[in-house]
């Protein structure tokens, strides 16, 4: 039976994989791969107060935001890894307006062969919505996808996602909890103390309205 008595967000997750990318939908958002064109957009985030509870808590310069950007850009399109950033966008509210970004989310390589993290960041603006519920809980639903399908981080199958935050970032410990993550410790991180949580992505809560266009991998797990 599918898993969905903790999550904050229950409305449906649609998952469309191409060769060099991924479109994740929900009720209220678009989720999709980054791309060199989403610079202005995170140059803007990362110079905003949502640094604060992101990382080191530092913000970035144009540089950095670059690099980034490259290094998830090439996972997609040159490496076909699946595990790279993803540019979050708020749907307007009928179909003829343009999608309004808001943040960014990554299911990124781990410390270990086998192992992902997720991450996000929100602008200012658009936290304490329950924007970063719905994301979390739409990545949750691909980290399943891609343990299902044995897609491997580092050479090795995935096996675990890991997710870290300040010790007084409630909101963000909340998410992972709602998702299925587990709590193991804290540890020195970025140069604050963090909470560390961890799951089996094959064990991670699921909507139970899920669509993939993997007919083969949504019925594997929704029988798992």
């Amino acid at each position: 039976m599918v898993n969905t008595a903790r999550l904050a967000y229950s409305g449906y997750v649609s998952i469309d994989f191409e060769p060099d990318s991924v479109t994740i939908q929900t009720k209220r958002l678009v989720i999709r791969s980054v791309r060199q064109s989403d610079k202005a957009n995170y140059e803007r985030l990362f110079q905003s107060d949502a640094t604060k509870t992101y990382a080191d808590g530092a913000k970035k310069d144009a540089a950095w935001v670059a690099n980034r950007i490259n290094t998830w850009v090439k996972r997609w399109q040159q490496a076909h890894d699946r595990f790279s950033g993803f540019a979050i966008h708020k749907k307007g509210w009928c179909r003829c307006l343009r999608p309004t970004f808001i943040g960014h989310i990554v299911l990124g390589h781990g410390d270990n062969p086998g192992e992902a993290e997720l991450a996000y960041i929100l602008l200012p603006e658009y936290q304490n919505k329950h924007y970063g519920s719905e994301a979390g809980t739409a990545i949750a639903q691909y980290a399943s996808h891609l343990a299902h399908r044995a897609e491997k981080v580092e050479d090795a199958p995935l096996k675990l996602v890991t997710a870290t935050c300040k010790i007084d970032n409630i909101a963000s410990a909340k998410i992972c909890r709602n998702i299925g993550m587990i709590e193991k410790k804290e540890e020195e991180k970025f140069g604050a103390k963090r909470r560390v949580f961890s799951a089996d992505p094959k064990k991670l809560a699921l909507v139970e309205d899920l669509y993939c266009n993997n007919p083969s991998t949504a019925s594997a797990i929704r029988s798992s």
